[in-house]
């Protein structure tokens, strides 16, 4: 395997390794209630649990709405 094929492999499994992780946050957000989500988003550091952290919060009516 050439240095592409290595690089393209490591990539693909970090997204991979992203979205599962984001996935496994989302299921795990929607069995907590509204306090320790919030306060589990605000000390949270990875980016992926927080993000889904964050649009779990939006569907039961935190933050911006449009």
């Amino acid at each position: 395997m050439g240095f592409w094929d290595n690089l393209g492999e490591s990539v693909g499994k970090a997204i991979k390794d992203q979205v599962d992780t984001y996935n496994i946050t989302t299921e795990n957000s929607r069995k907590k209630s509204d306090k320790r989500l919030i306060k589990d988003f605000k000390d949270e550091s990875n980016y992926a649990k927080k993000i889904a952290m964050a649009n779990e919060l939006k569907k039961r009516g935190y933050g911006n709405q449009d």
